[in-house]
């Protein structure tokens, strides 16, 4: 009932948003969102294994690991669009935690990655209000070609980081 509520709220800002833009330009709808990943998923169920008698039990293949590897995750952070042409356009968040993606490998993967990738190194995965910055500034430099024909509302979740001063 209450995430009901709290989505029908925010379509409903959303609605409002949408009335306020002039007459000439359409709405251009970005969703953010982002998610932590486990950099070694260790142990993923799904096989099984037959018995002398008939009988099947579930075997889990096993990554042998550190506990350190087992504990690293990176965020990933995308944006959603509705407009085709530029969904391919937007720029992808990659936030990797500087143990375990070392200077050099940085360096060298960020002069092969697509330019859309926002490569960050830092000395946590967790994204930060300013790393948010970051990337809705980058954001800001791609829509620029569309702003006399478009006006972008971003929608992303009530996470602290994304409702400071300095990000709204």
């Amino acid at each position: 009932r209450k995430k009901k509520v709290q989505l029908t709220a925010a379509w409903e800002w959303f609605d409002a948003l949408s009335h306020e833009i002039p007459a000439h330009k359409k709405v251009l709808r970005l969703n953010f969102d982002e998610t932590n990943i486990a950099l070694y998923p260790g142990t993923v169920p799904g096989g099984s294994k037959k018995r002398k008698r008939g009988l099947t039990h579930s075997i889990s293949p096993r990554q042998r690991t550190s506990r350190t590897k087992a504990r690293g995750t990176f965020t990933w952070g995308a944006l959603l669009c509705n407009v085709a042409p530029l969904q391919e356009a937007l720029p992808q968040l990659l936030l990797l935690n500087e143990r375990h993606l070392p200077l050099r490998a940085w360096r060298q993967v960020r002069t092969q990655l697509d330019p859309r990738f926002l490569l960050v190194r830092r000395p946590s995965s967790w994204l930060t209000t300013n790393i948010f910055i970051d990337y809705i500034n980058q954001l800001g430099k791609i829509l620029e070609p569309w702003k006399n024909t478009r006006q972008a509302v971003l929608l992303f979740d009530a996470a602290r980081i994304h409702l400071q001063p300095n990000v709204i």
